[in-house]
């Protein structure tokens, strides 16, 4: 790896769902970054290498400096950076792919709709993470329902979800996250 004045991470991200798990990832792989708000009225423009049409609609974004790789979509980036780090996707084709598959279904899923909840449920009723290892499916369902899941009604009776919702909340690098 380089080495750099300033971290090798750019994150570009609006407050929000897909910060926190882009932090959380960031922390997780043991990644320097530095974090720019694209809503702050200091934020700098997006460099180089991303569409200009992006800004509007763009949720999330990192530049890896070491590598020049620009990365737009928090899931994507997600990915991208458990790849270089060699973290948070499970080695074996088939854990990496079921991290995969549950990340994408939960971009496309909403996180304020009971199925939602009770589908995770039933799954990590058999297994402590949602692709049986902790990955970074794990950190984007629970950066989604964040809010949520400190809700006493949420948890009521879904006993599974409550147990792995602390454990993740346990973790260092979320804690360090959540307070960043």
């Amino acid at each position: 790896m380089q080495r750099h004045e300033t971290p090798p991470v750019d994150l570009f991200a609006r407050a929000g769902a897909d910060a926190l798990a882009l932090r959380i990832v960031l922390e997780e792989c043991r990644l320097p970054y530095r974090s720019w708000d694209l809503d702050a009225a200091d934020a700098p423009a997006l460099p180089p290498g991303f569409p200009d049409a992006l800004g509007p609609t763009l949720t999330a974004a990192i530049v890896d400096h070491d590598t020049g790789v620009h990365v737009f979509g928090a899931h994507a980036a997600m990915q991208y950076l458990a790849e270089k780090s060699g973290r948070l996707l499970p080695p074996d084709p088939d854990g990496k792919y079921a991290a995969l598959s549950w990340l994408q279904w939960f971009a496309a899923a909403d996180p304020t709709v009971a199925t939602t909840l009770d589908a995770l449920e039933a799954v990590l009723t058999d297994r402590p993470w949602l692709s049986g290892a902790y990955s970074v499916a794990d950190v984007a369902a629970w950066a989604a329902l964040h809010g949520r899941l400190e809700s006493p009604d949420a948890l009521a009776h879904r006993p599974t979800l409550r147990r792995w919702a602390e454990g993740l909340r346990h973790r260092g690098a979320v804690r360090r996250a959540v307070a960043r």
